[in-house]
């Protein structure tokens, strides 16, 4: 029982130490130091002893140099990925107004540039069609003033007065023309057509407001992805040949995105 108790021991001390040597090389790096002064961080994958060797740098090229040109080898622990060649550091940077409100302009100004059909929902939009659209049925227009459009908002707003005015119109000469089969017909008449009326504006604003929401949502999406600028820094190495030498140009390389 000791004897298997030891056993189990061992397993785990060998475990242990076979990981923890694993997690040590696995941040180790290859690193040659060339007499030119430059520093090259990798994995070297051919080396011929007196001669040259191979070096493979994380962004996947291969340089080959002659021992006579280098001065040391080391293995050393990975440095910072932003310092070695071929790790870009991306920086998203937004310069303009990427997470800022951007003013739009009116309705009238953008809707036959944008078509509301394609409109997608995204996290940072300013304005919910849908709270947009309940806002116009309890109070028709209202959806609108939430989206900036005052004086559209007003329109639909005294529409639904204006009809609500005949409805009443209506009803009140329709009742008091008890006697009268002309007026009460009259009467009647302007009921209803107040009523369709105040139903259709009803409609007409709700349908309106999602649209002006997602007409200005898109408008403001398109103004943050024109007004945004990233980058992507990262160094260069290279090897190219000139008049019979080897020359190794060090330096950083930038990539914009607008």
């Amino acid at each position: 029982m000791k004897r298997n108790i030891l056993l189990v021991a061992l397993l785990v001390l060998i475990s242990t130490i076979s990981l923890h040597v694993n997690a040590q090389t696995s941040n180790m790096e290859d690193v040659v130091y060339l007499k030119n002064g430059s520093i090259i961080h990798g994995i070297i994958i051919e080396q011929i002893p007196n001669e040259s060797l191979k070096i493979k740098t994380k962004d996947g090229s291969v340089f080959v140099y002659k021992m006579v040109e280098v001065i040391k080898l080391t293995k050393e622990e990975t440095a910072n990925t932003s310092m070695n060649a071929g790790n870009a550091y991306n920086s998203n940077n937004y310069i303009g107004n990427q997470y800022s409100n951007v003013v739009a302009p009116s309705y009238n100004q953008i809707k036959n540039k944008y078509n509301y059909r394609m409109y997608t929902a995204n996290p940072t939009d300013q304005y919910n069609p849908t709270i947009s659209g309940l806002c116009s049925w309890f109070i028709p227009g209202l959806g609108q003033v939430i989206c900036g459009e005052t004086g559209r908002g007003l329109g639909y707003f005294g529409g639904t007065l204006a009809c609500s005015l005949v409805m009443s119109l209506g009803a009140g000469i329709a009742s008091a023309s008890y006697y009268d089969d002309g007026a009460m017909i009259a009467g009647s008449l302007l009921t209803l057509v107040g009523a369709i009326g105040l139903l259709t504006v009803d409609i007409a604003a709700i349908v309106d407001a999602t649209r002006v929401a997602k007409v200005k949502n898109m408008y403001i999406n398109d103004m943050r992805n024109k007004t945004s600028l990233n980058f992507e820094l990262s160094p260069y190495v290279d090897q190219i040949s000139m008049q019979n030498e080897i020359v190794r140009p060090v330096g950083m390389t930038m990539r914009v995105k607008f």
